[in-house]
Parts: C-alpha cells; sequence; structure tokens
C-alpha cells in the first residue's frame, strides 16, 4: 500500500505529534546540534591558537639562545706555592772588636802622656824629650814607643825596685814570656812581655826582633844597684 504525500492524516499522526513528549524530543536535538556546533568552533579555536603559537615562536629558538649566552671562562685555580724559605747565608766575619788599652807610659799617645807629665823639653838625643827630668821619651806614630829612666851609682835602686816602677809604665794586659841576657852582656837583664792591645797602637814595623805586642824592659844592674832602665817596643834591647 502506497502512502499518500498529500494525506494531512500522515504527518499529523506519524510526525507532528502534539503531545509534550515528542515536542521536547525534536528541542532536544536542535540543542544538541547547536551545542555541537558551539564545541567544534571552540575545538577550532583552540587548535588555531596552538598552530598559531607554534609559527610565531622561532624555530631552534631555544638552542639560538642558549648559543648566544656567554660561555662561562673556565678560571684555573693554582694552589700558591709558598716562597722558598731562604738559606742561611753566613755573614761575613766580624771585624773583632778593639781590645781596650790601658797602660802607664808605653802605647800612649803623646797628648795623654802629657797630660799626666807635663810638657817636654829637648834632650841632647834628637828625638827624645826629658819629662820632669826624671823620663827620656821617643815617639813612633804618635804613640809613646820608648820610654827610659836612669840612676847614679849613689841612688842606684834594687832589681826588684826597678821592676816595681816599670810596672807602672807598660800596658796592664801584658804577659811575661821570658827573662834573659844578650850574649856578651852579663849587666844587662832583659824582661821580656807579650802586650795584645799594644799590638793596636801600632801599624808599622816597630816590633824589631820580635812579633806585634812583644816589648821588653831591660835593667843595667851592677854592683851598686840598677842605673839604667829602658821600655821599648820589640824584641832588641840595648
Amino acid at each position: 500500500m502506497t502512502q499518500d504525500w498529500n494525506d494531512e492524516a500522515y504527518y499529523y499522526d506519524d510526525y507532528y505529534d502534539e503531545t509534550p513528549g515528542r515536542r521536547w524530543s525534536s528541542l532536544a536535538l536542535v540543542l544538541s546540534g547547536l551545542l555541537g556546533v558551539l564545541i567544534g568552533f571552540a575545538c577550532a579555536a583552540c587548535v588555531g591558537a596552538i598552530g598559531l603559537a607554534f609559527l610565531l615562536i622561532p624555530t631552534g629558538s631555544t638552542s639560538s639562545s642558549a648559543s648566544t649566552l656567554p660561555t662561562p671562562e673556565v678560571i684555573a685555580v693554582i694552589p700558591a706555592v709558598p716562597p722558598p724559605t731562604p738559606q742561611p747565608v753566613n755573614p761575613p766575619p766580624a771585624a773583632p772588636e778593639p781590645i781596650p788599652f790601658a797602660s802607664g807610659g808605653l802605647g800612649l799617645s803623646q797628648q795623654e802622656w802629657e797630660q799626666r807629665y807635663g810638657p817636654g823639653s829637648q834632650s841632647e838625643t834628637p828625638g827624645y824629650l826629658w819629662y820632669q827630668g826624671r823620663y827620656l821619651v821617643a815617639y813612633q806614630e804618635g804613640n809613646v814607643s820608648y820610654i827610659e829612666q836612669r840612676w847614679s851609682p849613689e841612688t842606684a835602686i834594687t832589681i826588684d825596685d826597678a821592676r816595681a816602677q816599670s810596672g807602672g809604665l807598660i800596658p796592664t794586659d801584658r804577659q811575661y814570656v821570658q827573662t834573659y841576657s844578650p850574649e856578651g852582656r852579663p849587666d844587662l837583664v832583659v824582661d821580656l812581655h807579650l802586650s795584645q792591645s799594644l799590638a793596636s797602637r801600632f801599624s808599622g814595623n816597630v816590633w824589631v826582633g820580635g812579633q806585634p805586642g812583644n816589648f821588653t824592659v831591660s835593667y843595667n844592674v851592677f854592683e851598686t844597684g840598677v842605673t839604667r832602665m829602658v821600655i821599648t817596643l820589640g824584641n832588641n834591647p840595648s
């Protein structure tokens, strides 16, 4: 049996039902369609935004930025090396300190001697001066190098007294060396001494017959006693 499309009953009975349930079903279908269209547009917009973002961001920007960053400079830390310990250097030997000089006569400067015994007067022997009419003195390098004292036979003294007097005219650091009489001169008694401080008072060759610092005290001894005493540098009594 063929449906008559012009029959109004067809439409009203089968497709256009006036009942409320049918009307809401049709409305739901329409709304579902509209919602689908809206969701489609929203999804398309999201996809487009993501694509546009990829287009705006240059490819390899991350690597370019990384490549443009300055490469950190590697600083090598070298441990500090302490300076080498200076090796002790042997200092040059210090000059020996001058030995203090003390004397009652021999080795004194002329000024020092004359402060004690006053000015001298010319003797019969050139280069020798008398002091107080008692001491005959000669100088070398400005210092006393010879002292002579005399006695007459009537005023002669013992050798012990003569040695006591000579002790006040020689350096205090003297060291006794020996006593002797020159060959063929039994009347001459010679005491040889050494004074380290005396050696510093003279620089020339004044130590005839001896070494630097040597000096002699010689006594002319006769039956009446000592009549002459001579204190002189070196080891060459006369």
